[in-house]
């Protein structure tokens, strides 16, 4: 046994001397006039201990000893609580008597092993029913939880029951590389062929423009059918859109898809079905759900020059060959202000010009709180733009330049992927105003200058957002030379398109400035993702604050109704009403005892169908796993068997172990009880005597 101090020993002697003297001290005088001495010592002594408890207390030592353990051997039963459990043949034998056999397996091995049980679809759960409801399965998070469970323990094995099915993650027998531990697998589902038709992975955007056409590619597959002639069809709310024949082959996956044009803004629901073929073992997998957003029709940008440039048709071809832009490029003199009212950003190019041209534009625009991108140049008259005070400032001589670089600012770039960070590097430099850039608190740099092999903190481009305006400001042209090069050197202008367009986006985003503001995380959630909220309150100062409740309500399509409150967090709110059923759902949401301060909206639910894909198990995966972690693959109807072959492969070995035990003196419940006990007994002797 050690303590916390290192000279505690050495403090012993001296707590003892001073509560001894401290109850000398007390008794000394005999002011209670005690006769006998003896009476007298024990009731120093006492007082003494009391005092000596007490210091010790208060000087807090830890206690410090190492405790011997055994640990058994960990034992991880896995078991798949996917929707695809129940597909296969054994399905009835799995539902009512997979979880009495997993009993067994533990009173047979209790003794030998510690074991856990753990259930895994998309989530791995340790407390859950096994209830076959998982709409996903993957192994990942599953294999991820064991390293976890068997860190620092003494390693046995793991058994894991799935059918070897998954439809998220990574290849099972790619994981096991990393076990320290035998994995064993049990085999569940019939691996025989049948005859069976099915749809499976659908590609599209889940967000797309009013009338963009956009394509939902999918797969359709056949097994057990030499030929089999059928037709997909493409449903919106229950109307056929579109019907296309198809014809599948034993084994080849056939790659079909359907073009539709997207009119009506919101949010749309898509079912694909593909007709039964006769035969067929089941249907259930022979449709795919698809969810698609369609927002507000194209952006309308304005480009203004002062004068011809290279430039200006660079950036006019990367801008048009985004199909969600409408772009109107036109010269200063010949551009109209009734212009304004119909778009959404200006890109200003070296505007204001050297003759201070384009103040009045630009003040027109402020007024009309429009979102502006300046791309600046030799051109640029750098002293009109400072008396605009846009929130910076650059002091240089009039048309003296230099050349910088861009390089990346930020580690967390949303404007820069990490496949752009090596365009980014090879870029020939921009032709930069030389000066000194003074920048307002609330400007963010995304890019900065490098000049010649130097990094500087000057600006490339940068942010201003203040109130309710977003600007943006390229300090540099050459955007030309960009062009070519990442072209010759990418054969593709990717990198540009998405760097202007991302800007652009993101400066013309307008946000929500009203006191209340309420709003789901997402607008499609997927049947196993719980749903969540966030909202935010602003008192009359237009401060955050949380004092008020926030009631929210759910609605359904039949008008079904649930009530949630939410939860109070930091400055704001946040709810999680768990999962819901398919479907569209409608919210409202209000802050309680303030008219007028309410929001309301709507989201979609959409059914995951990947489970029902599944067309017979697949044990090649679960033997490939047992092989690479040297475990053994069992048939479900062996079960039985793998409590001996465990004890006889992997006999259970206890590891002794050393735990350092720390303990604080208080926590002591017997010293508590002394405390109390000596000064009860100094209470009676001197009640008994009369000396109280």
């Amino acid at each position: 046994m050690s303590f916390s101090y290192p000279f505690f020993w050495w403090i012993l002697p001296f707590v003892l001397l001073i509560s001894v003297a401290i109850a000398v001290w007390l008794y000394a005088k005999n002011p209670l006039q005690i006769s006998s001495k003896l009476l007298s010592i024990l009731l120093i002594t006492i007082r003494a201990l009391c005092l000596f408890f007490l210091f010790l207390l208060l000087l807090g030592p830890l206690f410090k000893w190492k405790q011997t353990t055994f640990l058994k051997p960990l034992l991880l039963l896995a078991i798949d609580n996917s929707e695809s459990m129940l597909l296969h043949s054994d399905a009835a034998d799995i539902k009512q008597n997979l979880a009495s056999q997993i009993d067994k397996i533990k009173q047979e091995l209790e003794n030998d092993y510690s074991v856990e049980t753990v259930l895994f679809s998309d989530q791995v759960k340790s407390q859950d029913s096994l209830n076959f409801k998982g709409k996903l399965t993957g192994f990942d998070a599953l294999f991820e939880d064991a390293k976890l469970r068997f860190a620092n323990r003494n390693e046995g094995a793991m058994l894991l029951i799935s059918d070897g099915n998954y439809n998220t993650g990574t290849e099972p027998s790619y994981l096991a590389n990393d076990f320290r531990f035998p994995v064993y697998t049990l085999g569940t589902g019939d691996t025989s062929s049948f005859k069976d038709c099915w749809l499976h992975h659908p590609k599209y955007n889940e967000l797309v423009y009013a009338e963009n056409a956009f394509t939902i590619a999918f797969n359709a597959q056949a097994k057990g059918f030499p030929i089999a002639n059928s037709q997909v069809q493409l449903f919106e709310n229950g109307k056929c859109l579109a019907t296309k024949p198809v014809q599948l082959k034993n084994g080849q996956v056939q790659n079909c898809f359907f073009e539709i044009l997207a009119q009506k803004e919101g949010v749309h629901t898509y079912q694909i079905k593909l007709q039964a073929v006769s035969g067929e073992k089941t249907i259930a997998n022979n449709q795919l759900q698809v969810v698609v957003e369609v927002l507000k029709s194209k952006q309308k940008i304005v480009l203004v020059y002062a004068a011809p440039h290279p430039d200006i048709a660079a950036i006019k071809q990367l801008l048009q060959a985004n199909k969600n832009i409408d772009l109107e490029t036109v010269s200063l003199q010949e551009h109209q202000a009734s212009s304004i009212q119909k778009s959404d950003v200006y890109i200003l190019y070296q505007i204001p010009g050297q003759k201070s041209e384009a103040l009045k534009l630009i003040e027109q625009l402020n007024s009309a709180q429009m979102p502006q991108f300046y791309i600046l140049g030799a051109q640029t008259n750098l002293a009109a733009l400072n008396q605009l005070k846009m929130g910076f400032e650059i002091y240089g001589n009039r048309n003296s330049t230099s050349d910088a670089k861009a390089w990346n600012v930020k580690t967390e770039n949303l404007f820069i992927s990490d496949a752009d960070f090596s365009v980014l590097e090879k870029l020939p430099p921009l032709t930069v105003p030389y000066g000194t850039y003074q920048l307002a608190p609330f400007a963010e740099v995304i890019l900065g200058q490098q000049i010649g092999y130097v990094k500087t903190d000057l600006p490339l481009l940068f942010f201003l957002k203040n109130h309710s305006q977003k600007k943006a400001v390229l300090c540099g042209e050459g955007l030309w030379h960009w062009k070519l090069l990442a072209f010759q050197q990418n054969k593709n202008n990717e990198f540009l398109m998405g760097l202007l367009s991302k800007t652009i986006q993101y400066i013309a985003g307008k946000e929500d400035k009203s006191r209340f503001r309420v709003k789901p995380l997402k607008k499609l959630f997927d049947e196993n993702e719980e749903i969540q909220f966030e909202a935010a309150y602003f008192n009359e100062l237009f401060e955050p604050s949380n004092a008020e409740r926030v009631l929210l309500s759910i609605t359904t399509e039949q008008n079904k109704e649930f009530k949630f409150e939410f939860e109070k967090n930091d400055q704001a709110y946040q709810l999680n009403a768990g999962l819901l059923a398919p479907g569209i759902y409608k919210y409202k949401a209000e802050v309680e005892g303030i008219s007028g301060l309410q929001k309301q909206g709507s989201f979609q639910v959409k059914q995951v169908l990947a489970e029902q894909s599944v067309s017979g198990a697949n044990h090649t995966t679960l033997r490939k796993l047992a092989a690479e972690s040297n475990g053994m693959f069992f048939p479900y109807q062996q079960i039985a068997d793998f409590p001996a072959v465990l004890k006889k492969q992997n006999p259970s070995k206890q590891v002794i172990v050393e735990i350092d035990i720390v303990q604080e003196l208080i926590s002591f419940k017997f010293l508590l009880f002394a405390l109390f006990l000596l000064a009860s007994v100094e209470w009676f002797v001197r009640k008994w005597n009369g000396f109280i």
